[in-house]
């Protein structure tokens, strides 16, 4: 499989990861819970200063941002962590898309 992660900054379209085997998604988690060291962070849409008044756990409020954590397993083993804002496209070894990902959108 391939993991397509859409760039909005950075002068970058897209980061591009092949040679996947497994992947796992978290749910969506509010910016406030903070971070965990990644191998790969793709933060364009949440602004570095963001905040807001709720706890980010059991609330949420008008200023929350999401984001989403990805677990990649290679076919040789490894395990690449990733945190991201944006969206992410799962595609089969030929390049068609057979899952979207997406951090944040309007409920």
């Amino acid at each position: 499989m391939l993991i397509k992660i859409k760039r909005y900054n950075s002068k970058q379209d897209f980061w591009l990861l092949d040679d996947v085997r497994k992947i796992s998604v978290s749910e969506r988690l509010h910016f406030t819970t903070g971070h965990s060291m990644y191998d790969i962070s793709i933060f364009d849409i949440i602004p570095k200063s963001a905040n807001c008044g709720c706890d980010g756990v059991n609330s949420g409020c008008s200023n929350c941002k999401h984001f989403r954590e990805i677990i990649c397993r290679t076919n040789s083993g490894d395990e690449i962590f990733i945190g991201f804002d944006t969206i992410v496209y799962v595609l089969n070894d030929n390049g068609k898309t057979i899952e979207k990902i997406v951090a944040n959108h309007n409920d």
